[in-house]
């Protein structure tokens, strides 16, 4: 006679709770990288547009050093500094203007994708040497999604 040995059947493998858990624990992580990463290209473009903002403003005050203002701004400082075709982070282009009635200001604009953002890359740009917060009736400011900003030949604040 034959005996039939009995095998004890053992389960392996992971349970449907167990792989609720892991995906998300893994879910977890992913949201939170993408918060990060979201908040680290935020900070990387406002210093882009801090140092494409302060690099313009030295630029051109280099080219002006000899003349007493910015009352004989050329056109096409911009051209001459490299920053004509070049965009913002933010996507549009910078724009340099000389600051009508007062000849020792500049005004450097661009275009920025929200106007929170916009807050914060005003708050960053108030620490370059020169930024005034204000001219006459003309403040630096955020203008829906634009920005403003002033700044004088001198590179003294002048509020």
């Amino acid at each position: 006679m034959k005996k039939t040995q009995k095998t004890k059947k053992t389960e392996s493998g992971r349970s449907m709770i167990e792989m609720v858990g892991v995906l998300a624990v893994m879910g977890l992580i992913t949201a939170t990288a993408f918060i990060l990463i979201s908040s680290a290209m935020n900070n990387q473009r406002m210093s882009r547009a801090n140092d494409d903002v302060s690099a313009i403003v030295s630029g051109v005050r280099t080219m002006y050093a000899t003349s007493p203002d910015f009352s004989n701004l050329d056109v096409n400082a911009l051209e001459l500094l490299g920053y004509s075709d070049v965009k913002s982070p933010y996507g549009g282009k910078y724009t340099l203007a000389k600051v009508t009635g007062f000849p020792d200001y500049i005004s450097i604009s661009f275009a920025t994708s929200k106007a929170s953002i916009c807050t914060a890359v005003l708050s960053g740009l108030s620490g370059i040497a020169g930024y005034t917060e204000k001219v006459d009736a003309n403040k630096s400011r955020c203008d829906g999604e634009k920005l403003t900003v002033y700044f004088n030949k001198a590179g003294a604040s002048a509020n």
